[in-house]
């Protein structure tokens, strides 16, 4: 019966074959399409950064702290580099090649480091006061990329065990798409030497992504929605 069906319908077997085949490749093409669109993608570079990651608001006199450094080059991508340290008043915050800050005396100074035409400070007070971090938290907002729409709030924060974590808002919102990962990047259009936090979970709401590794409140400055398989962006937030 059928193949007396594909005869007096006019199609043959190989002819019903193929117009399957082409259907099913043009609702796959236009999926796809939702995350390539127009785009076509180089290497971005940016500007090298060097950035201070141990951020403190004072010392204890008579103590010790080790500052960290954390150096991304022009494509992005993090890698070691010969900095150097120094202190503006070594009578009050001494500081060894080492980044090993000593608190001599009761006072204010600013610690930098350098390399090649970059640097980065952090003023510091020296009191009889423990060690005080800086800051706990920080903040930003979704913006879209290549056409694509992402909106709402996001931060980095410690949870109540001390885990840095990325917390998106009640307000977050993105488009749809194949293969959407969360990363940490210091670039607003690129994961390039970024660190991913996995999965999207869902394209609306609350969602917490913890954070692994060294990375510390300051490696980072952007939060990226990333198009995986294409390598294309959605959306940034900048935290500040």
């Amino acid at each position: 019966m059928k193949i007396s069906l594909y005869k007096n319908s006019g199609f043959t077997r190989g002819r019903f074959i193929l117009f399957r085949f082409v259907a099913l490749l043009v609702l796959s093409n236009s999926i796809l399409c939702s995350c390539i669109g127009t785009d076509v993608l180089e290497q971005v570079t940016v500007e090298p950064i060097l950035r201070i990651t141990s951020q403190v608001v004072s010392i204890q006199q008579g103590s010790q702290f080790k500052f960290e450094y954390i150096y991304f080059n022009q494509y992005s991508e993090k890698e070691p580099a010969p900095v150097q340290w120094h202190s503006s008043n070594i009578n009050i915050l001494e500081i060894d090649s080492a980044g090993l800050a000593s608190a001599i005396s009761q006072g204010s100074a600013s610690i930098i480091t350098t390399y090649n035409n970059l640097s980065d400070t952090v003023d510091v007070v020296v009191t009889m006061e423990a060690i005080k971090d800086t800051t706990s938290s920080r903040t930003g907002s979704f913006t879209g990329l290549n056409n694509y729409a992402v909106s709402g709030g996001v931060s980095m924060e410690y949870d109540a065990s001390n885990n840095l974590v990325v917390v998106f808002g009640s307000d977050f919102n993105s488009d749809s798409g194949p293969g959407l990962y969360v990363y940490l990047s210091n670039s607003n259009n690129s994961v390039a030497g970024g660190h991913s936090l996995g999965p999207l979970k869902s394209n609306t709401g609350v969602q917490t992504y913890p954070v692994s590794g060294s990375v510390s409140l300051n490696t980072y400055n952007y939060v990226l929605i990333h198009c995986q398989p294409f390598n294309v962006p959605f959306g940034w937030a900048e935290l500040k």
